[in-house]
């Protein structure tokens, strides 16, 4: 039985999930604050398919000012020790949020505008099912706010959306990050987007290009196109009940069953059911359950009947309450990934403006294995790229000297010198023999702006990826290297009791009872002064432990890793590995495409063909941040000083 169970789950989750067509029959009356003022000069943009550059510019022209409205209406929501997101959906200060952000109705709650100011407030009802909840701050405001979608205007997979929140909590150094995608489908109680968003962004908007909220982030899964929301009409069908904190079970008692229910009366007919995969999936379960389906079915009595609630057989809980893996079930309208933002279908329109910037791009390899990409600066040879990727090729390399070449467009490969690395930027200068190549073009005039459009190439003309700038360029604070080693609480020394699982240390020769007795060529008599110094290093960076063992002393190198939260750190990684070193630079922006850590060190680009900066660190699930064209040339120029006559 449970193989025809398997099987019929495996079946019907690839088949269904639209958007009921009587939903918006039945919704309660909801006061949405006549106000529109957010969708005002805002034109949708009617084009399904970016078909031309200048479908590109006309999304961006969209898009930029909206960035603004929506980012001023993202709220962080703080309550206890836990950090989250919610959106301000009336003046009067209604905050939707997830479900398991903001637990129980009547808790005290402290949401942070987008000026920074603090304000407090105190959650209301919930959806629990859907994982919707609603908060009310306190005071009258008027607060600034995006609208809840009109119920009459559907939602539909291949609609251009933004999300907004507040990844890892509110920062008072960085905005609301903007990030650009595409409902991808869609039914009465789960929204799937391509709009990349990660932990701390439950909770928070996703709006569509006229200026309303049409879902709100609730959970991700290990995909980047893996994003959960909350469709705004199940707010908008429970509203009377969520400001009164009352807390709701929307659709009947299995949401499984309820993917069947069209009309919403609580059971099932055969006659309700249109043409198509949906109508023979349940066909086959009445089948495989032996019930007649020309009866109409009592969904609640159904369920009891099989057993078994088939929607959690797709579901795995994790740890952290309200973090759901899930394992995506296809839908019967749903977005094919050709479409994607980032698919094939946009990539090859922007080929129109990489052909150039490809010829600026090289691949960059340590022993002919690629580990970086980089970007050609001048005609004589002249390449930057990521130096802590090529650092760690080169230690991986053993004893013999590792070969640095550069693989070119048009197909050559390079020699290549390395003249200097700059740990601050973390950019490894390199020099190959060649004259007269194709060189950088950089942007002139004007800083990449949020919403802006940015390609980021590769030496052949289908670019690496495609995104928008989610927030300006600011200083991207270090955070102290983690090298995952215990003391000894009855020693003096630094003795070594304790090894983290999956950290530095545990990559490393070190092993428990070692003494380290130094950290490059500073002693460390202590575990104190050993922890004080390696706090002085960053995630990233390789650190020489001078050791002690028995009657030897060794020296040892540690890859130090990030100080954070392992769980965090998964879910961080979902859409595949992140660069080690991704923070503790001076100044840098981020921007939405998603990009491996050996792709980074290429240029990227504008609609116009010119580069805006470099790509320099995959830093979280939901981006890459890059250094600005202003910054590699003035560095540019001072390392052709320092070596002007560098072979």
């Amino acid at each position: 039985m449970n193989n025809h169970i398997g099987y019929m789950l495996r079946v019907i989750l690839l088949t269904f999930a639209t958007i009921c067509p009587s939903l918006g029959q039945s919704l309660l009356d909801f006061d949405t604050d006549k106000t529109v003022a957010a969708d005002a000069d805002l034109p949708p943009i009617e084009k399904p398919f970016l078909t031309q550059i200048d479908d590109f510019r006309e999304l961006q022209s969209i898009l930029q000012p909206l960035a603004r409205k929506a980012i001023a209406a993202t709220v962080g929501v703080r309550l206890g020790d836990s950090y989250a997101s919610g959106v301000i959906v009336s003046s009067d200060g209604y905050v939707l949020t997830a479900a398991h952000v903001s637990g129980s109705p009547g808790r005290a709650v402290k949401l942070t505008l987008s000026d920074g100011r603090t304000v407090s407030g105190r959650t209301l009802g919930q959806n629990t099912d859907v994982d919707g909840a609603l908060i009310k701050i306190d005071g009258s405001g008027p607060w600034p706010f995006l609208p809840m979608a009109d119920p009459s205007v559907v939602t539909r997979p291949g609609d251009w959306c933004l999300a907004t929140g507040h990844p890892g909590g509110y920062d008072h150094n960085r905005p609301a990050p903007l990030r650009l995608g595409r409902v991808i489908s869609v039914n009465g109680y789960r929204l799937r987007s391509d709009c990349p968003i990660e932990p701390g962004d439950s909770g928070g908007p996703l709006v569509d290009l006229r200026g309303y909220v049409i879902g709100v982030h609730s959970r991700i899964y290990d995909d980047a196109t893996g994003n959960l929301h909350v469709p705004i009409i199940t707010y908008q069908r429970t509203w009377d009940r969520l400001k009164e904190s009352r807390v709701s079970a929307l659709g009947p008692a299995s949401s499984f069953l309820a993917q069947f229910d069209f009309d919403q009366d609580g059971q099932l007919t055969l006659t309700e059911l249109p043409e198509g995969p949906r109508r023979d999936a349940y066909q086959r379960l009445a089948e495989t359950f032996d019930f007649d389906v020309q009866q109409p079915q009592e969904i609640s009595e159904l369920r009891s009947r099989i057993g078994l609630d088939l929607s959690k057989r797709s579901n795995q809980q994790l740890d952290r309450p309200g973090q759901m893996l899930f394992r995506s079930p296809g839908e019967l309208e749903t977005l094919t990934d050709a479409h994607f933002t980032r698919g094939m279908a946009a990539l090859n329109v922007l080929r129109n403006v990489t052909d150039e910037a490809s010829r600026w791009t090289v691949d960059v390899l340590v022993d002919g294995k690629q580990v970086a990409t980089g970007t050609i600066l001048d005609s004589r040879g002249w390449i930057v790229t990521k130096a802590s990727e090529i650092e760690a090729a080169r230690r991986d390399a053993g004893d013999e000297p590792p070969r640095i070449s550069c693989h070119l467009f048009d197909s050559q490969r390079y020699r290549a010198k390395l003249v200097q690395v700059d740990r601050q930027y973390d950019l490894a200068w390199l020099k190959i023999d060649a004259e007269d190549l194709a060189a950088v073009k950089w942007r002139k005039n004007g800083s990449p702006t949020v919403g802006q459009w940015v390609v980021s190439t590769s030496r052949g003309r289908t670019p690496l990826s495609a995104g928008v700038i989610s927030v300006p360029a600011r200083e991207i604070r270090s955070t102290p290297g983690f090298m995952g080693v215990g003391g000894s609480p009855t020693r003096t020394d630094a003795y070594v009791e304790s090894i983290v699982k999956g950290s530095g240390a545990a990559d490393s020769q070190l092993r428990p009872g070692d003494v380290i007795v130094a950290v490059g060529d500073v002693e460390v008599p202590t575990f104190a002064a050993l922890s004080a110094q390696v706090r002085r290093f960053v995630g990233g960076d390789v650190i020489s432990l001078r050791v002690k063992r028995d009657d030897e002393e060794l020296t040892i190198p540690v890859q130090l890793g990030h100080r954070t939260d392992p769980k965090a750190q998964d879910d961080a990684t979902m859409a595949g590995r992140l660069s080690s070193r991704r923070d503790g630079f001076p100044f840098a922006f981020t921007h939405d495409s998603v990009l491996s850590p050996e792709e980074c060190g290429g240029p990227l680009i504008d609609l116009d063909g010119q580069a805006v900066g470099i790509n320099i660190a995959r830093s979280q699930r939901t981006g890459t941040l890059a250094l600005s064209a202003t910054t590699i040339q003035r560095l540019l120029n001072a390392i052709q000083q320092r070596f002007p006559e560098s072979p």
